[in-house]
């Protein structure tokens, strides 16, 4: 059953309370149903949503910085310009998603679902080539699967302790893809 505005305008607005502390109580959002539900621009920092059905939402401009996302469904929602910094998205949905100018720097990406996700910015590109995933954020950090490394630890890796096929991997998939993404040759 989809929440209602007013109940959700309500727990946000005691959440801002929590936040100011002055009383109010930290959002718990978890396992709701807020598809299609329009939260541009609010202030959830910190706040639980874990299994929450945020697909088609509208949360551009949002401020989600250490909020909890697990598992979320955000299946095609607009999350351009949210801070999602320091989040744990760890198995969350972000198929289609729009992720134009997000802030995606600490956050945990483990699990994480973004096929066809768009971004067209410098903060995060991602490739998804079975077996693996690669995202490149900030052209500083890359999760290459469930592997993070900075950019020049990727590129000075030479795959000791891979088997043949995952070394053929890292030499004509991951690395060309983190150069394209940073601009080297």
């Amino acid at each position: 059953c989809r929440m209602n505005k007013s109940e959700l305008d309500n727990i946000v607005a005691e959440h801002g309370k929590w936040l100011r502390n002055e009383g109010g109580s930290r959002a718990n959002l978890s396992y709701a149903n807020l598809y299609d539900a329009n939260l541009r621009g609010a202030d959830l920092r910190g706040a639980n949503l874990a299994y929450t059905n945020l697909s088609g939402t509208n949360l551009s401009g949002a401020d989600l910085r250490g909020a909890d996302l697990r598992g979320a469904n955000l299946r095609e929602a607009n999350l351009a310009y949210t801070n999602l910094s320091g989040t744990n998205l760890s198995g969350a949905d972000l198929t289609g998603a729009d992720l134009c100018g997000a802030n995606l720097r600490e956050a945990n990406l483990t699990g994480v679902s973004l096929c066809g996700a768009y971004g067209g910015n410098s903060r995060m590109q991602c490739l998804q080539i079975d077996p693996y995933k690669i995202i490149v954020l900030d052209n500083e950090i890359v999760w290459g699967g469930c592997t993070k490394k900075t950019v020049q630890e990727w590129l000075d890796y030479d795959g000791d302790g891979l088997d043949e096929s995952d070394k053929k991997y890292l030499e004509t998939i991951t690395k060309p893809f983190i150069k394209m993404c940073i601009g080297a040759a």
